[in-house]
This record gives structure tokens, sequence and C-alpha cells, in this order.
């Protein structure tokens, strides 16, 4: 396949970019020829890769999305592509990535602390009006086909403010290295960053990973410092930014304890040094530095405001921030995770968190992946694509979590079929008489059944176990009838005109 990709600028500490470069080459691998355009761009040497230059004029932010939506537009139009899909708020594409959230939100969001006057101005100001404009175009108009959302706060905050169809989004989480991110890594590099950083081996190390400072909430970071309740700490920033602006949110003195650093390449280095994370955003789509700091086994501090909240369990593998204005309530977290054995059990368990999100799903290796009673369980995606490209159909058997992710792939050719056990006790009795579980991983999995059997509704075919024959009989039924499903039949418009016409 043709494939374009519209990203205004690329630089590789961001956590989007790494993402795109990820998906790209990915594309490329697979052998589809993928024309990038964009302003800026770390060169690609594979052959599959071609970049466009997109030209921007520079005068301010307003001018600069302008004219590159407009560029851009005139320079696809001049060739034929099978899909275009855009991470920029412009118009003519296919898919539209909301990696950036929904812009409406952040500007509510934003306001919270401004005066009136300042309000007014943040809204007429010619760059969020444009924006806005071309916000609600991609999600209102039938021009863009498929919305991803990078978190379920996004697809919740796009439906809240516009009027699209919650079918048009898709929820696509990003994913994580989690090789390069590892808690192994600590015993490789904490010591030597921690060096190189001058930093006491009982101090404990606070990260931060972040641009643009005042939508990841350094401000009141910083000045939650006041009320921290030990002394043997250092925030390490991390980011591209001007650091001095917002160093003087801090107390005067507590400024010695507080590093700032440019981004590094080997990022996880950094990590592995670091006893927590925080990233204490006013909004945030979802954050992939989160999901860094949780390969890496360390605790993460976020807020409710953060797409990442979605999937941190509070005071198990991470805390949750209700009010990111608000530094009393950023240091009560803070405080909490001075305890060492607090850390110790949450980092345990934020690796766990973070190998449900591997790259390799992310990266359509994996049609679905889920955690499920404590294994890892996966399908992978070529041989169904493989099977599916020969015209055959495809039986899977994945618990609620993959049918969500088939789901969301691909709602249209997918049939769903919940089995249900004639009883309790008959569920607990097939489970023992399979002999493929201990007594212990049977209880939890019977502690677990009302939850599980409670996503019923979810399907669209229901059959109740009593006999397995039987079971499998009405399964095939189901199969005969979606096959005769009108918009499944190919050919049958032409076929009733010609039987219409006296064929």
């Amino acid at each position: 396949m043709k494939i374009a990709i519209i990203r205004q600028k690329f630089v590789l500490y961001g956590g989007a970019e790494q993402f795109a470069d990820g998906f790209i080459h990915q594309l490329a691998e697979s052998g589809h020829e993928v024309h990038i355009f964009s302003n800026s761009w770390t060169p690609s040497h594979h052959s599959n890769i071609i970049h466009h230059f997109v030209g921007t004029l520079g005068l301010n932010s307003f001018f600069r999305t302008l004219s590159f939506s407009i560029r851009v537009s005139k320079k696809i139009k001049e060739q034929h592509f099978d899909i275009i899909q855009s991470h920029e708020k412009t118009w003519g594409h296919d898919i539209y990535r909301a990696g950036d959230g929904c812009h409406i939100k952040w500007l509510y969001q934003r306001q919270k602390k401004f005066s009136s006057i300042k309000k007014l101005f943040l809204f007429i100001n010619p760059f969020h009006q444009l924006i806005l404009k071309l916000e609600k175009n991609i999600f209102e108009s039938s021009q863009c086909k498929k919305i991803i959302a990078i978190s379920q706060m996004v697809k919740e905050d796009i439906l809240e403010n516009y009027k699209c169809p919650p079918e048009k989004i898709s929820v696509v989480y990003n994913g994580v290295d989690l090789h390069r991110f590892h808690p192994n890594n600590k015993n490789i590099y904490r010591e030597s960053i921690r060096k190189k950083l001058e930093i006491p081996e009982n101090s404990i190390l606070i990260l931060f990973v972040g641009s643009g400072f005042e939508r990841k909430g350094l401000q009141f970071l910083l000045q939650s410092t006041e009320y921290l309740a030990k002394e043997n700490w250092r925030l390490l920033l991390m980011g591209k930014g001007n650091f001095e602006k917002f160093m003087r949110y801090a107390p005067a003195d507590k400024r010695n304890r507080i590093i700032a650093k440019e981004p590094d390449p080997e990022i996880e280095k950094y990590y592995a040094a670091a006893d927590f994370f925080i990233l204490p955003s006013i909004y945030e789509p979802f954050g992939n530095a989160n999901l860094e700091a949780l390969a890496t086994g360390l605790p993460v501090i976020t807020t409710k405001y953060c797409g990442a909240a979605n999937i941190i369990d509070s005071r198990n593998n991470g805390l949750v921030v209700g009010d990111p204005y608000n530094p009393q309530e950023i240091a009560e977290k803070i405080n909490y995770l001075f305890d060492f054995s607090a850390r110790e059990s949450m980092g345990r368990k934020a690796r766990e968190l973070a190998e449900q999100f591997p790259l390799e799903r992310n990266n359509r290796e994996m049609l679905e992946y889920a955690k499920v009673f404590d294994h890892y369980y996966g399908t992978p995606s070529a041989p169904v694509m493989a099977a599916l490209a020969a015209g055959r159909d495809v039986l899977f058997d994945i618990d609620w979590q993959g049918t969500q992710q088939l789901a969301d792939a691909n709602s249209d050719d997918l049939v769903s079929v919940f089995i249900l056990p004639p009883s309790t006790r008959d569920l607990e009795k097939r489970l023992l008489n399979r002999a493929q579980d201990s007594a212990d991983v049977v209880a939890a999995r019977m502690s677990k059944a009302s939850d599980e059997i409670s996503h019923y509704r979810e399907y669209d075919y229901i059959l109740v176990n009593v006999n397995l024959d039987q079971s499998v009989s009405q399964v095939k039924a189901i199969l005969h009838a979606e096959r005769l499903r009108r918009d499944r039949q190919v050919g049958l418009t032409d076929f009733v005109k010609r039987l219409r016409s006296g064929y």
C-alpha cells in the first residue's frame, strides 16, 4: 500500500515522535511505501520511507499551523495514496491519531486559574480558534473516517465536546519497549548515573520527564517541594524548555536539591537511577514517560487529567492526584512514596502493569493481548491476517479483554459469542476435571467468575454450554446465519437488479 503520514515536526526526544518512528518503520518493514510529510524529520535510510518537506511561515504558531495545513493538503493531492493518516490537526486525511488529545479540553483546563480578562483572550486567540475549527472538522465531518484516541480519557473528551459517533473512535494505547526499560537496569546504571549527577546514594530521587512545562504541571510540582516531609530528596527534571522561568516557583532553600537536564538519548539510564516518577500534568492525552517509568519498575504519580490515570490502580502501582493545581496534594502523594516499603511493593506491580502494553502489540505484531489470571495470552497478527486474506473464517478462543481489542480493530467483521456455564458448580467441576490448573488457581478463577460473567452484555450471542456437541452445533448455526447477512453477501445488489429485470 501507498501510505501518507502527516507529522509537522519530528524530534526523537518526544514520546509521540518515538511512537511515530516505530510505527512508520513497522509499516516500511511490512512492505508498504510510506511517505512522510513534515517540516522537519530525522532522516531514515529505509528504502520504503520517502520524506516530503513541507515549508511553513515561521511568524508565529497561527501562521505555522495554517501554512502547514494548506501546503500539506496541496502536496498530498498531487499523488494518489491508499491511506492518509495525520498526526496533526489538518484536513484531507482518512485517519487522525489524536496524540495531542482534545484541544478544547486543554483550554478549559488551562484557564481554571486565569483572570476573566485572560480567559477571554485565551479563547479569542487566533491560533486557538484555528485549532478548534480544525478539530471540529475532524471530529464532526464525514471526511475523516477513523479517529485513534491514545487513551480512554481522550475518547471521552471528544465525545463530551463534539458531535462525534462513538463507533468512529478506537482507543489504541501506546506501547513501551519492555527490554529497553527494565527493572534490571537499576543494577547496571543506578550507581553510575547518581555519581554523574552527584546524588548521594541515600537520597530519594524523584524523576520528572517531559517538555511543554506548563502543560506538564511543572510549576505546581516545584511549589509542592515546600511541603515535603523529608529532607533527603533530589528532584531531577529532564525536558526541553526554559527551566529558569519555572525554577522561581520552587522555594529558594529547596533549589539546590533540584537538577535540570535536557533530554538524553539514553533516558532509560536515568529512570534506573530514580526511586519513583512524577508527571503532574494539567492535561495529558497519555504521557509515554509514565509507561517507561512503570516498565522500569517505578511507582508513578500522575493526575486524573492524564490519560495514563485510566490504567493506574491507585496505591497498587501508582498514585493519582485529583487536583493538579494543588501543590499540597502533590506533596501528599510524594510523601507517601518516601516510604521504602510502599515504593518496593508498588514498583513490582508497576512492572506487571507495563507488561500489558508491549511495543509488539502496539506495532500490531499481536492482534490482541491480555493478562488473564496472572498469565499472558495473545494472538499473533500475521497468521490471522493471512487466513482472512485467503477468505477463511477465524475462530478465537479468548476472554472479554481480547474481544474488546478485536472490536476496536475491526468491529464490522467481528461476531462475538459469550459462552456461559449451566451453573457455578458445573464451572468449578469442569475446571478441576480438566487438570490444567492447581486447586489454588481454580479457586482464584472462581473468585473472579462473577466479574468475568458480567461482560456477557457486550456480546452478540449468548450460549449456555450444557452439552458440548449441542454448543458446537449452535456455533456453526451462528456462523452460517452471519454468512447470510445482507451486508456480507458480495455482489448481492447486482444479482437482485438482474432478477428484477427479468433475468
